[in-house]
């Protein structure tokens, strides 16, 4: 009996086999962006949570984090592994750039975001004044909505989509641009799917004040509201 075991056990390390951690969920306690603020014993700041979170970890929201969380100037939150942030509900809390930062702009990973607004975010003459996305994104319940790429140049004034992008009973409204996309730039070989959703009320001065899906890109809407867009050619 103790031979058999003794080779079972040898049989158990040699296969080199690793058992992933399980999986953390993060507690946002506090709406605070200010570094100081943040770094108090026992608070939890979403920049803080997101940046020392690991690959398929959860953060959720205290039932205290309500209203808004404001950015730091021109300082985004990044994103690059896995990741699911479930907000408290569009209604209940938005992340804000406060006119002068991308909100979200995610590098890498699976990312899920669910019940939370994005609003005011800012990327001047680039891409995605919300969010920008160049890996695997899903949004769920999500509002986006007064974003903005203003400049000569900008794209996607409320969301740049490099990568693969699911919408899923979400609005995108009231953004908007100045080359392509007020609402969604899809750039070439980039997947955009929107289900249940509202894209209305965006603007942009040349091309897509909606949608702007050049060649190369792939978009499928599913039971959605695509109204009241501008574009100025």
């Amino acid at each position: 009996l103790l031979a058999v075991i003794a080779v079972l056990i040898t049989a158990l390390f040699s296969t080199g086999e690793v058992r992933p951690a399980h999986a953390a969920t993060i507690v946002v306690n506090n709406t605070s962006d200010n570094a100081s603020g943040c770094l108090q014993s026992g608070v939890v700041c979403l920049r803080n949570a997101i940046n020392n979170s690991a690959a398929g970890d959860t953060i959720t929201f205290a039932s205290t984090v309500t209203g808004t969380i404001l950015i730091k100037q021109n300082f985004p939150f990044t994103i690059d592994h896995n990741l699911t942030i479930v907000g408290p509900g569009a209604t209940v809390l938005a992340i804000d750039g406060g006119t002068t930062s991308q909100v979200f702009n995610v590098n890498s990973g699976v990312v899920t975001i669910s019940g939370l607004t994005i609003q005011h975010g800012y990327r001047g003459g680039l891409q995605g004044g919300g969010i920008a996305n160049n890996g695997t994104l899903t949004l769920n319940n999500c509002n986006i909505s007064n974003n903005t790429a203003p400049l000569s140049g900008g794209e996607g004034g409320g969301i740049a989509n490099f990568g693969t992008l699911t919408l899923n009973s979400s609005n995108v409204s009231f953004n908007s641009a100045n080359a392509h996309g007020g609402g969604i730039v899809n750039e070439s070989g980039a997947t955009l799917t929107i289900s249940n959703s509202t894209i209305d009320d965006n603007t942009v001065v040349t091309g897509g004040g909606g949608i702007y899906n050049p060649s190369g890109a792939t978009v499928t809407v599913t039971n959605s509201t695509i109204a009241n867009n501008t574009a100025g050619d």
